[in-house]
């Protein structure tokens, strides 16, 4: 786990809220049944005659799109997730408060009745920990 992936925690949360509103705004307009339920209505396949399966195929391939990127958005923080769990309290602590809920150092040594160099060296502690160097309190991921 490096610096990087973690600092992408806030974008993939982002990202992933953005799509789960997209796709309960998809589904909320998938009111009326699939066309393949309806004789007579092509399948998806040669949809271009007819407009109502059409939308509705557009609907599912939006869906199935933006679930898909949920899944993978959802596999990434959770491993981000589970990379921060097995550190120690402290450095758990630190790592949360500064990559998952966004505070700054200054913000951080704050909460945590720490002085802004203490809290640089538990964070260099904690990405060595993370990042499988070799070292003190050495975490494999």
């Amino acid at each position: 786990m490096t610096k990087e992936q973690l600092r992408r925690y806030g974008d993939l949360k982002l990202e992933r809220d953005q799509l789960y509103r997209l796709l309960q705004e998809v589904e909320s307009q998938m009111v009326t049944p699939k066309a393949s339920k309806f004789t007579g209505l092509p399948v998806h396949h040669d949809i271009s005659d007819d407009r109502f399966a059409s939308c509705i195929y557009r609907r599912d391939v939006l869906r199935t799109r933006y679930a898909a990127k949920i899944t993978e958005l959802t596999c990434e923080l959770d491993a981000i997730e589970s990379a921060i769990q097995v550190l120690p309290s402290r450095e758990r602590t630190l790592i949360r408060l500064h990559y998952i809920e966004g505070k700054t150092w200054e913000q951080v040594a704050v909460t945590m009745s720490y002085s802004w160099r203490q809290v640089h060296r538990i964070h260099s502690k904690a990405l060595q920990m993370l990042s499988g160097q070799p070292g003190e309190g050495m975490i494999t991921i």
